[in-house]
């Protein structure tokens, strides 16, 4: 089984870090203002929450990075922290290279940036796409029976290649 790496790209990496930071710098905060007890008792729920909810969104943005992509006989694999996602070979009815992704788009679902570009979009020219990209290079569109269309971004695009020779095998 081949593997094929999934890096994220400057701008989804330099995104990442910063957001990461400022959960970091606002739970130091937070707690810095506890223990100096200048704060008043009813915002502590609201400290509370807002910690929460920035931690809920970075531990699942975090869960479902794309790690990387590998390629079987029968499926292509699409490996998170969490998941993985395969993508039955036989099921793919087309397959390239995206070079200019049209980013005007409406995100019905997902996240851009934040470790990853994951989530479905609704492209004008290509209609709902599920993205499970690290980067904005080397994207790859996939059109498929069951799992419609899809967007990955491998490291190596020579996935694209692999995967042609398996559907003409």
């Amino acid at each position: 089984m081949q593997i094929y790496k999934a890096s994220l790209d400057k701008t989804t990496a330099w995104i990442s870090i910063g957001f990461t930071a400022l959960i970091l710098a606002l739970i130091i905060k937070i707690i810095f203002v506890l223990q100096n007890n200048n704060f008043v008792a009813q915002d502590a729920p609201m400290y509370f929450f807002i910690i929460v909810i920035l931690i809920g969104i970075w531990v699942i943005s975090f869960l479902r990075q794309i790690k990387y992509y590998s390629l079987s006989d029968e499926y292509l694999i699409i490996q998170t922290r969490w998941e993985k996602i395969n993508i039955p070979i036989a099921e793919i009815i087309k397959i390239e290279p995206l070079n200019l992704l049209p980013f005007s788009s409406v995100k019905n679902i997902g996240r851009r940036a934040l470790f990853g570009y994951r989530g479905t979009y609704k492209f004008p020219s290509l209609g709902h796409i599920s993205f499970y990209a690290s980067q904005k290079k080397n994207l790859i569109y996939l059109q498929t029976e069951k799992q419609g269309n899809i967007i990955i971004s491998p490291d190596d695009i020579s996935l694209l290649d692999d995967i042609n020779e398996k559907l003409t095998h």
